[in-house]
Parts: C-alpha cells; sequence; structure tokens
C-alpha cells in the first residue's frame, strides 16, 4: 500500500468516530478520500469513501435517536474501525480489508427495514464515487471498472450530471475578440 494512501485511510478511520452523528461532515469526510482514490486509483480509498458516504447517507435519513439497535450497530461500527485502524497501523492489510468488508456488512444488513435502502445506497455511492473519479481525469471505464459497476451505469449518471459541461477557463467574449485580431494583426 502506497504510504501516503495509508495516511489518509489513517486520518479518515480517526475522523469517522468523532463525527459520525454528523451527516454533512461525514459527507465531506468521504469526498476527500475519493481525491486520493482518483489519484492513486486504489481500492482501499475507494472502500472507505462508499463506507463513509453510506453512514452519512444512513444518519442522514435514520439519525441515531430513530435507528432501531442504533448502539449495537455503532458499538459493532467503532469496534470495527478500531480494528481496522489498528491493523493499518501495523502493516496488516490483509486484516484491514476485512475489517473495512465486515463495516460494509454491517452497514447493509443493520436493520430489516432499511437494508433496502442501505443497499441502494451503496450502489448509488459506487456510481457517484465514481463519477467523482471521473471528473477528477480518470476515464469513465476505468472509473466504473475501479467501483464495480458498469460503464453503462457510470454514463448514464454522468450523463445527467453537469460534469461535462464544466468548462474550467471562463474567458469573456469580447476579450476572445481582441486576443484573436491581436493574433491576426486586425487593427479594426
Amino acid at each position: 500500500m502506497i504510504e501516503q494512501v495509508k495516511k489518509e485511510l489513517l486520518y479518515i478511520l480517526k475522523t469517522a468516530p468523532k463525527i459520525i452523528n454528523n451527516p454533512a461532515k461525514l459527507s465531506e469526510l468521504s469526498d476527500y478520500s475519493i481525491r486520493s482514490a482518483s489519484i492513486y486509483q486504489d481500492p482501499d480509498s475507494l472502500t472507505i469513501a462508499i463506507i463513509i458516504y453510506s453512514l452519512s447517507k444512513m444518519m442522514s435519513r435514520y439519525p441515531a435517536c430513530e435507528l432501531p439497535n442504533w448502539k449495537e450497530i455503532y458499538s459493532k461500527i467503532m469496534n470495527e474501525i478500531k480494528q481496522a485502524r489498528t491493523d493499518l497501523e501495523t502493516e496488516n492489510i490483509s486484516d484491514y480489508r476485512n475489517h473495512a468488508k465486515n463495516i460494509m456488512k454491517i452497514i447493509s444488513t443493520c436493520d430489516k427495514d432499511i437494508k433496502l435502502y442501505i443497499d441502494k445506497v451503496i450502489e448509488k455511492a459506487k456510481i457517484k464515487k465514481g463519477s467523482k473519479l471521473y471528473e477528477h481525469g480518470v476515464s469513465i471505464e476505468r472509473a466504473a471498472k475501479l467501483m464495480g459497476i458498469s460503464v453503462w451505469e457510470m454514463m448514464n449518471y454522468v450523463g445527467k450530471t453537469e460534469i461535462i459541461d464544466k468548462d474550467p477557463i471562463k474567458t469573456d467574449v469580447k476579450k476572445r475578440l481582441l486576443f484573436a485580431k491581436k493574433l491576426f494583426n486586425i487593427k479594426k
């Protein structure tokens, strides 16, 4: 595992427990993790981004006080995060990945009533995070492959956003005209 990715994963694993009841901050933390995923195209960063994003969606829909069995769920998630962090610090990458998978399982099976919602959120998270990869310069095909979704799903989502339409450099039409005239030595 790349050292910078490891540092960022540790930061996320240390921060998430502190903000688990704040969906907006969890979403920001998820976006933070996607930056390293777009640079390194690292599956561990993508997994954490999906986990944190899924937690943020779950918490925005079901605040802790309304979620059945929250204390048990919270305890399991915190235990897995703590163990994942310890394994990552001690370079035990295989066990770290197992704990990340366990967190995903807890999220998707924490309550029968929201299981379908969580599964849908995880799928949407993959698509959304794939679009973030695309926005950061990764090809649609590569982003879809990294997220484990079809290119069609990615293209369908990206086509509904304004990602393709974004023009990083906005130039005034008058300035462009003056530049063209200057370029071709036109006086009028």
